[in-house]
């Protein structure tokens, strides 16, 4: 069982290689590698799903069963609401070295590169010895 944060104190998030993850539940806002996320419910959970199993990729079905999307029965309307999601997410997660992948007709998928090949470095091979 998960601990809560109603506290108002933060709860280790799920463990990635190179990154400091908390979160924060009653808030509805994470910190990666100091950097606070805060959003709506529905972003909050959604982050908490892909970072849950990041480096894997994430079914639509997976955001229906957990709540985090409601179906409205039209496939075509709940992708789009999905991708609109993703897409505020993806450019929250720029400044942590994150970035969320679209798996075409399956879901999406959080690649978590360490901070030592994030963005910052890549193309300058001399900078990563």
């Amino acid at each position: 069982m998960r601990k809560r944060s109603d506290d108002g104190q933060p709860v280790p998030g799920p463990a990635l290689a190179g990154h400091v993850i908390q979160r924060y539940e009653a808030q509805h806002a994470w910190v990666i590698d100091h950097l606070l996320l805060q959003g709506s419910v529905t972003e909050y959970q959604c982050l908490g799903l892909l970072l849950e199993r990041a480096n894997t990729c994430v079914p639509y079905a997976a955001f229906l069963r957990r709540g985090i999307m409601t179906s409205t029965g039209n496939r075509k309307q709940d992708r789009g609401r999905l991708a609109a999601l993703i897409s505020r997410l993806r450019s929250r997660l720029w400044g942590c070295g994150f970035e969320i992948a679209n798996v075409w007709n399956v879901g999406y998928l959080l690649l978590a590169d360490p901070p030592a090949y994030s963005d910052r470095t890549r193309g300058r091979p001399e900078e990563l010895s």
